[in-house]
């Protein structure tokens, strides 16, 4: 059953609460999408006001040209013991903890040493789950955060995971430069662990998905050896929160929260469970059988979502982290996330080179009678993502990933036990789209990039309407299937209604659509459906 307006605040609409999930999901995709994350999401909160507009950050780390305005290191301990002390105060990703001035004429003479070695032997200890072979690399604080991060990643259940560095131009061959007291920077390292619902590759090689830090190294002349003296976090992830994270099982993946948040956290369990099982059984009922779905919502895999009751807490998570400025955005999604970095190495039994499509989803816990429809439209992302290659393109016609996800969000909002089928392309489904906006905003063409992403809450909210209404009006014209193969089709293509199969067309020996409708004919019929069934 889907959320009704009792489930909101006091006197707010359906309509206008869907308008809020949209506008901040607008925002904090165009915060993120040209960084190290890519979300694609659906809001839950109103904007904050008075909160100055985020400007994303490089991609990478860039060391810095002159001397570092942040207080200067403090002195860590040597080595801590096995045990670590849990951290006071309440939890965050910590700041970077060293002051880093760099000297950019380097002498010819600078001693040069392979960190290759360093970055195989902590793959393998990932690849092997060997908590000590991975902590005996790192000494005082550094060790601490390493171990909290296994811990962390542990409990949320990993089977493997890398360690690399960043092609980014400056990391020629692994090599490092060191100091005359034999210290230097490893810039930017990706280091991840695979979870079991990430799956593998055909080849059955696993794609790690990766987060960016900066490492102190110092190199013992004796062993030739390099250890990692000081951690620091470029992402904001979780699990370098230098707490214990609490993960509770659900049956198709985990819900991780903080640990001053975990009975906020509980109820959401049974709510991913209900939103992944009727994800799995429509799109394996209407749609060829999509291997990703069966990865993601198998036993054993499944979804990691990360919750919070904060929403300046939940619009850090996964954001990079940059020195000053204000990260906070106001509002909330729950979004499904794509790193930006994957394991980038020699090691022949995983995926090298390659973004990778993670199934990490974030949720604010403020208004839950939108949690599983929003997830259902999430868990779309993520199957139409793992199953097909996506055109560069894709990212113009934002229209082609919302609206499909949308369309089997609005159907899951109206499914309910009982049901002879499901009820598709309704005005009630649609609660964004008014017979006043069909006359004064509709133009009869597929929303643009900037309609989706504005910053005008009835704006971005008619334009998911309309896309959801694309996919809505060829499952009523040409049925579920022939809708999800033109899905598939518009996620290589980036065109939608040059997609739609030609129902007495020719197909290839495999199957393949090689007939489609002429564009002009399907987009006219489709602006005259809306405005008959809208306006």
């Amino acid at each position: 059953m889907g959320p009704t307006c009792e489930q909101g605040r006091a006197g707010e609409t359906v309509r206008h609460r869907k308008a809020r999930r949209v506008a901040a999901g607008v925002m904090l995709a165009a915060m993120l999408s040209s960084c190290t994350a890519e979300v694609a999401g659906r809001a839950l909160n109103d904007p904050v006001g008075d909160r100055p507009a985020v400007v994303a950050p490089p991609h990478l780390w860039a060391p810095p040209t002159g001397p570092s305005t942040s207080a200067p290191e403090e002195n860590p301990p040597e080595d801590l013991p096995q045990v670590y002390p849990e951290p006071a105060g309440p939890p965050a990703i910590p700041e970077p903890m060293e002051s880093v001035e760099v000297n950019e004429e380097f002498d010819d003479d600078a001693l040069q040493v392979d960190a290759s070695d360093l970055l195989e032997t902590l793959t393998d200890a990932l690849q092997a789950h060997d908590r000590d072979a991975f902590q005996g690399h790192f000494s005082g604080e550094a060790r601490r955060r390493a171990t909290f991060w296994w811990d962390n990643l542990d409990a949320i259940g990993f089977d493997g995971g890398a360690v690399s560095l960043v092609d980014d131009g400056s990391n020629l061959d692994n090599m490092v430069t060191l100091d005359e007291d034999g210290t230097g920077h490893l810039w930017n390292v990706a280091a991840g662990a695979h979870f079991p619902g990430d799956g593998v590759d055909p080849l059955g090689r696993q794609v790690v998905p990766t987060a960016l830090y900066q490492w102190k190294v110092a190199y013992d002349r004796e062993s030739k050896a390099l250890t990692v003296t000081g951690w620091t976090s470029l992402e904001h992830t979780p699990w370098d929160c230098l707490c214990t994270l609490e993960v509770l099982p659900a049956k198709d993946g985990v819900v991780v929260a903080y640990p001053d948040e975990v009975e906020s956290a509980r109820p959401v369990v049974s709510r991913l469970d209900r939103a992944t099982a009727w994800t799995r059984d429509f799109l394996l009922e209407v749609t060829e059988p999509f291997d990703p779905v069966n990865d993601l919502l198998s036993s054993g895999g499944g979804v990691v979502l990360f919750v919070t009751d904060d929403d300046d807490r939940m619009l850090d998570w996964f954001s990079p982290v940059r020195d000053g400025g204000d990260r906070g955005l106001g509002g909330g999604v729950v979004a499904y996330v794509t790193p930006g970095n994957g394991y980038e190495g020699r090691d022949p039994d995983l995926v090298s080179g390659r973004p990778f499509q993670g199934s990490r989803m974030v949720a604010l816990l403020d208004d839950v009678g939108w949690l599983e429809p929003t997830l259902v439209h999430e868990l779309v992302h993520y199957a139409f993502d793992r199953q097909v290659r996506t055109s560069p393109l894709i990212s113009n016609h934002p229209y082609v990933y919302e609206g499909i996800a949308e369309m089997v969000a609005q159907i899951f909002t109206t499914d309910h036990p009982g049901a002879t089928g499901p009820v598709i392309g309704t005005p009630e489904q649609a609660w964004n789209i008014t017979p006043e906006l069909v006359r004064d905003s509709f133009t009869g063409d597929l929303p643009t990039a900037d309609q989706l992403r504005s910053d005008d809450v009835e704006v971005a909210a008619f334009a998911y309407d309309v896309a959801a209404s694309a996919y809505s009006y060829l499952a009523l014209e040409y049925g579920l299937p022939a809708t999800f193969e033109a899905a598939e089709c518009a996620y290589r293509a980036a065109n939608l209604f040059g997609c739609v199969p030609d129902p007495d067309g020719a197909r290839s020996r495999t199957g393949e659509l090689v007939d489609t409708l002429p564009v002009e004919s399907v987009t006219h019929a489709w602006a005259q459906w809306f405005r008959k069934t809208y306006g």
